[in-house]
């Protein structure tokens, strides 16, 4: 794997992804009784805090302590160059908030992929899908790499770069939705089916011999739908409003009577795995944003791969070091960390140190058969290296697993005192 190109590709990812600075107002320009944010980076006593406002350092009064890290509302009492602040509350992160909606909702991609799949592949006569949310997850599954684009430094950029973690940033480079997109778009065709499911008439079915012998009373037709304004019952034949789904055509199986409330029990599960595949990018976005007690550099990406009929999540963190001096000729260095479990393989872990052109590397799987083809491969690896105009350092493989960096939908814990 050619890892300092992947590493220049993360890079310009990063570059093209970050938002431009915001200016903001001179403290000199403050009046009495208007009203900021800022944050604490320090607290002075008891009633006191250090605050960062505008590119300076100030000191402002609080009657509740406050942790360094924490967004408070500041009212200006007295202007100046050295304003007189008053904190009037601290501001609940929205990091806060959108982890109590994604974690308990978020699952591994990978078992989101497979149940998706799964459907798209059934073409059984009971299997009641609508054909455009067919073709949706069909689209997406093909457009998931296999293992082997993950070993080539392009299309694991490209992969990287659809995974979801820059989607609000900035569209895709060529244009293609992203993973996330993707998972979007077919959570706006499953709920529209849904929306569909509930408004049909429903079917009478006669009831079967062994329900009558049983006395199960046969369920009451439900009413049927009462018309709005500009619906009618039948599909329209024009193009579809701007931002809606495209209504679905009629199929053969709609032709057959169904048992709604299955159709809408399986609409329901397959919307649950892919709110939660939605909801785990967001973890990953969420961990990947820059925190004061973390300011080093960090994202966490995961991809789901597929290697030959079965459905892998490839777990991989980058993050910028602390450079070892802060003379002009130290760089800084650059960590990958890899994680997937194989048929085969076990789980593996790897972690790349990149800096000044040299790359240490560091192999672990919890298999001992996996470990000694490691052992046995460790040279070539470092061939490759060289080929690949790095000079090879530290190669070896670990006895102990490598511990993860901390991941937000791995933390089951949220501390909300700040």
């Amino acid at each position: 794997m050619e890892v300092r190109r992947v590493l220049q590709s993360l890079g310009s990812l990063v570059a093209r992804g970050a938002a431009p600075a915001r200016p903001v107002e001179p403290i000199q320009a403050l009046q009495p009784g208007q009203r900021l944010e800022a944050q604490v980076l320090s607290r002075i006593g008891d009633r006191q805090v250090l605050l960062e406002l505008a590119g300076r350092r100030l000191v402002a009064d609080s009657e509740v302590p406050l942790r360094p890290g924490t967004r408070v509302r500041l009212e200006v009492v007295k202007p100046g160059s050295q304003p007189e602040l008053r904190v009037l509350e601290s501001i609940r992160q929205p990091r806060i908030t959108s982890l109590k909606t994604f974690l308990p909702r978020q699952i591994p991609l990978a078992e989101a992929m497979r149940t998706l799949a799964d459907l798209a592949a059934d073409t059984s006569p009971d299997e009641t899908l609508p054909t455009p949310l067919r073709e949706s997850i069909a689209r997406l599954v093909r457009s998931l790499p296999t293992l082997r684009d993950l070993t080539s430094a392009d299309t694991l950029a490209r992969a990287l770069d659809r995974s979801g973690l820059f989607s609000e940033a900035r569209p895709s480079p060529d244009s293609a939705p992203d993973l996330k997109e993707r998972l979007l778009q077919i959570a706006a065709v499953l709920r529209h089916a849904s929306e569909a499911k509930e408004t049909r008439p429903a079917t009478k079915a006669e009831p079967s011999p062994a329900a009558t012998s049983r006395g199960v009373k046969p369920a009451a037709s439900a009413p049927p739908a009462r018309s709005q304004p500009g619906n009618t019952a039948t599909a329209p034949s024009g193009p579809p409003a701007a931002g809606r789904p495209a209504p679905f055509p009629a199929s053969p199986a709609d032709a057959h009577p169904t048992d709604p409330a299955g159709d809408e029990e399986r609409l329901a599960q397959l919307l649950h795995k892919v709110s939660g595949a939605v909801a785990r990018i967001g973890l990953d976005q969420l961990n990947s944003l820059p925190r004061p007690e973390n300011p080093t550099p960090t994202w966490h990406f995961e991809l789901p791969f597929r290697q030959d009929q079965e459905f892998h999540d490839l777990r991989l963190t980058v993050r910028g070091e602390k450079a070892a001096s802060s003379g002009n000729g130290s760089a800084r260095p650059w960590t990958v960390d890899l994680e997937m479990d194989l048929s085969g393989l076990g789980r593996i872990q790897a972690r790349l140190i990149y800096v000044n052109g040299e790359i240490s590397t560091h192999l672990w799987s919890d298999r001992a058969a996996t470990r000694n083809l490691f052992e046995h491969h460790l040279e070539h690896l470092a061939q490759r290296f060289r080929q690949a105009g790095l000079t090879p350092r530290t190669f070896r493989v670990t006895e102990a697993a490598i511990a993860s960096p901390q991941a937000i939908h791995d933390t089951p814990l949220i501390d909300e005192r700040a």
